[in-house]
């Protein structure tokens, strides 16, 4: 797989899916503090569907911590293009003029925090399949 489309693949992840994950990490930090998941049978099917929906919130704030815990990781201007498009959800124009970029570094540089990002974030969610 190329590079463009590996980082296509982590913005889309990044604008949509990660968006969706960070409102749903909201709710984990409200759900009770340590939950007891069973592998044993109960009668019904709500049990089940419960532990289910707190399972899914539970990734989702594991999905939103590890990309801050990456994004540490990142050169300091690749982690701000990171945070100011997918976390403040600016749009390119405003974040180059906020770091004074010309347009073909901020699109160099975004492209290659994309790119390092897949990498490192590679053992939650694999963009090169």
């Amino acid at each position: 797989m190329d590079k463009v489309e590996v980082a296509e693949r982590v913005r889309k992840f990044l604008s949509y899916e990660f968006q969706t994950h960070r409102r749903k990490a909201q709710i984990a930090n409200i759900l009770p503090r340590s939950p007891t998941l069973s592998d044993e049978p109960r009668g019904g099917g709500y049990g089940n569907a419960q532990e289910d929906k707190l399972v899914e919130y539970l990734y989702s704030k594991q999905i939103v911590e590890s990309f801050y815990i990456v994004i540490e990781l990142l050169p300091l201007d690749w982690k701000r293009i990171l945070e100011m498009c997918y976390i403040d959800n600016l749009n390119d124009i405003v974040v180059m003029e906020r770091l004074d970029l010309s347009r073909t570094t901020f699109y160099e540089y975004k492209q290659r925090a994309l790119l390092e990002f897949a990498e490192l974030f590679q053992w939650i969610v694999d963009f090169k399949f």
